[in-house]
């Protein structure tokens, strides 16, 4: 018995780096789990929320043949997954691992331990009898007329194969739709494939888009461009705006003739794939400056949809905020049941430069600082900087730190106080805070890295506070 625990210990202390491990029985049934996002559990403490349950319980696409754990344990052999998707009720997880056999003094299989390296979650709305019955448009929260109106016209949109090209501020929620879009149409069982074109380098463009036949540089292989990759699907490319005017010719030659060709080879190859552009900055305006082709916005925009950014989308905001709340309860295994009235309050009246990105990374940095059951101010620092700068019209900070529009300000107040200097109770608030997480942590940088903010900048208002160490 001490030599079958001591191989999964083993396992787990071999990968310290692990996402996930989760033990199974050899009934497939959960007997112990861990979790990076958990203190490490010991034998006798396990999640409550996976212990007990079968494998095919778990993810409703298991079966026999398909599940990792089964087929280890059914043949004693190390299995490989590598993105596989496991569908839950609520959520997809896009997950890769290796499922290690446990044997017993018998030499027989007494239990399998996955390993996680890459665990996401991808949230699957649910379809309600008000639904329309595509889960993916279903999941964009929204009360915002324009965009309740976009969510209308996206099933007659999905089923079409015309280019789609879609403007919007960095984090709108330009991939949202794209997604929407290809998984509520016929190509969604092909491959959607997302390209951010801003991080490709200008060498590197052609063969990431066509590929490369071997021998045509030093060192390259016969590899796939994401054209090939997306082949029956769908072709993301996102920044399009960050492609310039040279490379949009041999695009647009690629769409309107529905083949490519490597870089180094010499036959043409057909593909058929759907091309849904983004943009951040709007095509009129690239047109005008000479950044992109008339005639290459005219191909891409058969569909036009553009998004308004979440500040002219006010009473989104809080459907959001509850949205995002409920997606990390189940990531993070915690039970936060939203937000306090200041934070509420101020999230309503934050301009959001950062759009839904913004608001998203803010809930899901508070989820780590936070210890009640709200969201309160202690576990936004780094909004309340950014407010209090945006009031306080700090020189050093940038146009786009001002809540998004030059000299302006964010208009946050704290409802039913509008005798309390917002300044004075924002530098009385970020004191407690800073004093707080000082007072627990050893070294300085550890309290930097816990606000989100350089310690360079913590030694200023350290200063500027007057908090004495």
């Amino acid at each position: 018995m001490l030599q079958y625990f001591d191989s999964i210990r083993k396992i787990i202390e071999n990968n310290p780096s692990a996402y996930a491990v989760v033990v199974f029985n050899r009934e497939g049934t959960v007997e112990y789990c861990m979790s990076r996002y958990a203190e490490p559990l010991s034998l006798d403490s396990i999640t409550k929320y996976l212990v007990g349950k079968s494998v095919y319980s778990l993810y409703e696409n298991l079966n026999e043949s398909t599940s990792s754990v089964i087929m280890t344990l059914r043949t004693g052999k190390v299995t490989y997954n590598e993105n596989q998707r496991l569908r839950h009720k609520n959520f997809t997880l896009v997950i890769s691992s290796v499922v290690y056999p446990v044997f017993d003094k018998n030499s027989g299989v007494a239990a399998a331990v996955e390993v996680a390296h890459k665990c996401e979650f991808e949230t699957r709305p649910k379809v309600t009898e008000e639904s329309t019955g595509y889960p993916y448009i279903d999941g964009i929260v929204t009360a915002n007329p324009i965009i309740n109106n976009i969510k209308e016209r996206l099933p007659d949109f999905a089923e079409s194969s015309a280019p789609v090209f879609i403007y919007g501020e960095t984090g709108t929620g330009k991939q949202l739709i794209a997604e929407a879009l290809h998984y509520s149409g016929s190509r969604k069982t092909a491959p959607f494939v997302s390209q951010n074109c801003a991080a490709v380098p200008d060498s590197l463009i052609e063969s990431t888009f066509f590929g490369t036949e071997k021998g045509s540089f030093t060192g390259a292989e016969s590899k796939k461009g994401i054209f090939e990759q997306a082949d029956g699907g769908t072709l993301f490319l996102d920044e399009i705006n960050s492609v310039d005017v040279p490379f949009q010719a041999k695009l647009l030659k690629a769409m309107e003739e529905g083949k490519i060709r490597r870089v180094g080879g010499t036959e043409d190859i057909p593909v058929n794939v759907r091309i849904i552009c983004a943009s951040n900055e709007h095509p009129a305006d690239l047109i005008g400056q000479k950044k992109m082709r008339e005639d290459f916005y005219y191909r891409t925009s058969v569909i036009y949809i553009e998004l308004p950014p979440l500040r002219e989308r006010p009473g989104d905001v809080s459907l959001l905020a509850d949205r995002f709340i409920s997606v990390f309860n189940a990531r993070f295994g915690k039970n936060i049941v939203g937000l306090s009235p200041m934070v509420s309050d101020i999230f309503r009246n934050w301009n959001w430069p950062g759009n839904v990105r913004e608001l998203k990374n803010t809930i899901e940095r508070a989820f780590f600082l936070e210890t009640t059951p709200y969201i309160t101010l202690a576990s936004v620092p780094t909004l309340l900087e950014r407010v209090q700068v945006s009031e306080g019209g700090s020189v050093d900070a940038e146009p786009e730190e001002r809540g998004g529009v030059k000299g302006k300000s964010s208009g946050v107040l704290l409802s039913g106080n509008r005798d309390i200097n917002l300044q004075d109770e924002m530098n009385r608030v970020e004191k407690e805070i800073i004093e707080y997480y000082i007072a627990n942590n050893r070294y300085l940088r550890d309290v930097a890295g816990k606000l989100g903010i350089s310690p360079q900048a913590l030694q200023y208002k350290i200063k500027k506070l007057g908090i004495k160490l």
